[in-house]
């Protein structure tokens, strides 16, 4: 079973890294020498680089171990072609396009979707179009208790907006 889309997984980047920078902070008073040491020895470990916890959930959402560039483009865009149509989605791809970007090819502004930047907040609000959509990507059929959920994708929309819109 071919995962293109994990719905289910829950995107914690940014939240990992404020728990990181918060230890730094709690300690800022009281002796910043050792918290600013215990900050970049931490760093140093590959495993806690910042951009690996982006990297683990960006692999975890489109189902991979390792980053492939071919798979992970085939997902996008097969994702693209599902999703293109609802209004929303047009509507964020539009405005990157137009105000971020500066392109036409709307594609490429919905791949930027799902960078850094904006990654925690495009999932989630991707992820209630599906299930709203009743097209779960793992091939499994959304129970009506999923799609009462998520059928007000819009408050999912406003965050993602407002993030995209912060960017420019």
């Amino acid at each position: 079973m071919t995962i293109i889309f994990n719905t289910d997984y829950k995107v914690n980047y940014l939240n990992k890294i404020k728990e990181l920078t918060d230890v730094i902070d709690m300690g800022f008073h009281d002796n910043i020498n050792q918290k600013e040491s215990e900050f970049h020895n931490h760093k140093e470990d590959e495993s806690d680089d910042l951009n690996h916890y982006y990297q683990e959930d960006f692999l975890a959402i489109f189902g991979l171990n390792d980053y492939d560039d071919d798979a992970i483009n085939h997902k996008i865009e097969e994702l693209y072609n599902i999703l293109i149509t609802d209004p929303l989605v047009q509507e964020i791809v539009n405005y990157i396009c137009e105000y971020t970007l500066c392109t036409d090819d709307k594609l490429i502004a919905f791949m930027f979707l799902f960078s850094y930047e904006l990654l925690q907040y495009s999932h989630s609000f991707l992820s209630h179009i599906l299930i709203s959509k009743n097209k779960q990507l793992d091939i499994k059929e959304a129970t009506e208790s999923q799609i009462e959920k998520y059928e007000n994708k819009e408050i999912f929309y406003e965050p993602l907006k407002k993030a995209v819109m912060d960017i420019k």
